[in-house]
């Protein structure tokens, strides 16, 4: 379920995600005519994606989900996925969050 804040944040950046899902539209399309694989189209989004830590994020989300099919963190890691894939952006708040958990996680693996 997502938050009045986070409807009410992606209303205000309702020209953006217009674009974002232009771009992808295209990218679906040139991917069904070259037949592309998943990781080729995934490629291709990340180069959209221009906020370094939402390309962390969407790097490290991409990877637990293919590396764990259960649980409630690879449940939320594949919202955020998806919330990137479908709109190009997340809420700066929940990003800020997710970027700070995901170093937390890779500091506690070394």
């Amino acid at each position: 379920m997502v938050s009045k804040r986070t409807l009410e944040w992606r209303d205000t950046q309702k020209d953006y995600i217009e674009k974002w899902r232009i771009k992808i539209k295209e990218l679906h399309q040139l991917s069904f005519l070259e037949r592309w694989n998943q990781d080729k189209f995934e490629m291709e989004v990340l180069r959209f994606i221009e906020n370094q830590k939402m390309k962390a994020v969407f790097i490290f989300a991409k990877n637990f989900i293919d590396r764990y099919k259960e649980g409630k963190f690879q449940k939320e890691m594949a919202r955020i996925y998806k919330e990137i894939i479908d709109y190009g952006v997340i809420e700066p708040s929940r990003l800020h969050y997710f970027f700070n958990l995901i170093e937390n996680m890779r500091r506690k693996q070394k």
